[in-house]
């Protein structure tokens, strides 16, 4: 399968779950798709359980691909979540399989301020975004 096709499934994703088309989204999934969470020790095994994890999730997001990168098989993501007044990044890794997301990592890092010897001792290396 070409890292464009790749690209574009991991990019397919995002876009359906953005759309809350969770089945669809599930089309996209290897029969033997799972998911793992390491920030919150869960997995996620199979498309049913994907789709209705996110079926039952208690709101609405708006989603933003920033970017998906690909090498072969292998592809992450950086993708951007809104939901109400919050804003989230998830990195996330993908396996391709038969032309399928076969395992899936995502990690969602908290933001926290600069520490303040930064802010303070190294301000003129750095600027706040």
């Amino acid at each position: 399968m070409s890292e464009a096709i790749n690209r574009q499934l991991i990019t397919e994703l995002w876009q359906r779950l953005g759309r809350f088309d969770f089945a669809g989204a599930g089309e996209l999934l290897h029969d033997d798709y799972f998911c793992e969470w390491p920030q919150s020790k869960e997995r996620i095994r199979g498309r049913e359980n994907f789709v209705a994890l996110n079926s039952y999730y208690p709101g609405r997001w708006k989603t933003e691909v920033k970017r998906v990168i690909v090498e072969g098989a292998q592809a992450s993501s950086e993708v951007v979540l809104t939901y109400e007044d919050q804003t989230v990044i998830v990195v996330s890794f993908y396996e391709v399989r038969d032309s399928k997301i076969y395992y899936e990592v995502d990690y969602w890092p908290e933001s926290y301020a600069a520490p303040e010897w930064r802010r303070q001792l190294a301000a003129q290396w750095v600027e706040p975004m």
